[in-house]
């Protein structure tokens, strides 16, 4: 008796319980669908403002894709302290270019650097640095040849997060560098694409996880900067770069090529087909008035980091990496007769 009399009890509150629940699932679903709606509007009104704005800029007889072109190649170039970093840093770029020629090593311009070469001929007018791609296998004797240079050092720079990047810098400036991205090799069997991809996040993210647990236990390893050089870092990385690669489908004769393990949860975890990428093509784009070698399909590169290249950013931000005066890179311009 005292179980139906609970149940009586406990019935309707379970019935009123389950029509609550309903109908926060509807309003859940309802309100979704209304930013869902309210986004596509915003695209919408987005898309619609643009074209307006490029057919505003259209010539007579010109295309659409013609008045993009222009506009874009006719934005005037930087200015004072962010041209300075630009031309500094593509001093080192023109060294590197250099020395790669002499030793037939061969790299393409990559991420916003080859966007800039396509879509400005140079810089983009806003960024500050250069990328340029190296096949992992290609690597080793780019280091190399760079150490022997008399002008530039490359050094391994980590990341609070446990994540490295490479750069070339020149030995006269802690301004001026390269960001190098040696691109890796990844086989993937039909329909396997999504699964690759997980297994390189799943083991990039451990392979960080480990690297940020030896920096924070020993003082040795401490950033104090948004990232820096750590040289006895280099060998604790390098074991546990190939201890978590063994994770994933990382492979020299892959039919696919990854934009580096170690910097996979960068804003372009690049993966793509290696025929898309290499072999490379010789002095396919121009940059601040040089050729250099670029991926055969840019085109599809560009697309897959940018959606549409030819049209400009929700927001222009410029990476904000000089704090102090830049009076001694000024001076560096003036000694190897770089005019601003």
């Amino acid at each position: 008796m005292r179980l139906k009399s609970l149940l009586k009890k406990l019935i309707p509150s379970l019935r009123v319980s389950d029509q609550l629940r309903s109908v926060n699932e509807e309003l859940s679903l309802y309100i979704d669908s209304v930013k869902n709606s309210s986004q596509n509007s915003i695209n919408q009104l987005s898309k619609r403002t643009d074209y307006l704005f490029w057919l505003s800029q259209r010539k007579e007889g010109e295309s659409l894709s013609d008045t993009k072109k222009r506009v874009f190649l006719d934005l005037p170039k930087a200015e004072g302290d962010l041209r300075c970093i630009q031309l500094g840093s593509n001093y080192i770029l023109q060294r590197i270019k250099t020395i790669c020629d002499n030793k037939e090593i061969r790299f393409s311009l990559s991420g916003g650097t080859i966007l800039g070469a396509v879509r400005h001929q140079g810089f983009i007018p806003w960024d500050d640095d250069i990328d340029i791609a190296v096949e992992r296998a290609d690597y080793p004797r780019l280091e190399a040849a760079i150490k022997a240079d008399s002008e530039l050092t490359i050094e391994h720079y980590y990341t609070p997060v446990g994540e490295k990047t490479i750069k070339v810098r020149h030995k006269d400036s802690e301004v001026f560098w390269v960001d190098v991205f040696p691109f890796d090799r990844v086989e993937i069997s039909p329909g396997g694409y999504d699964l690759a991809k997980d297994q390189i996040a799943q083991a990039h993210r451990r392979l960080s996880e480990e690297v940020r647990a030896v920096m924070m236990s020993n003082k040795d390893y401490s950033i104090t900067k948004k990232d820096q050089p750590i040289p006895a870092l280099n060998p604790i990385f390098k074991e546990l770069y190939h201890k978590h690669k063994k994770d994933t489908p990382l492979n020299e004769n892959g039919n696919y090529c990854l934009c580096s393990f170690e910097n996979y949860s960068r804003p372009m975890p690049l993966l793509c087909e290696y025929d898309s990428c290499y072999p490379l093509e010789k002095d396919a784009v121009t940059f601040e008035g040089k050729q250099y070698d670029a991926f055969p399909d840019y085109s599809h590169f560009l697309e897959m980091n940018f959606g549409d290249y030819y049209s400009f950013p929700p927001e222009i931000v410029t990476h904000v990496r000089y704090h102090q005066s830049l009076t001694n890179e000024y001076r560096f311009l003036k000694k190897h007769n770089i005019d601003l």
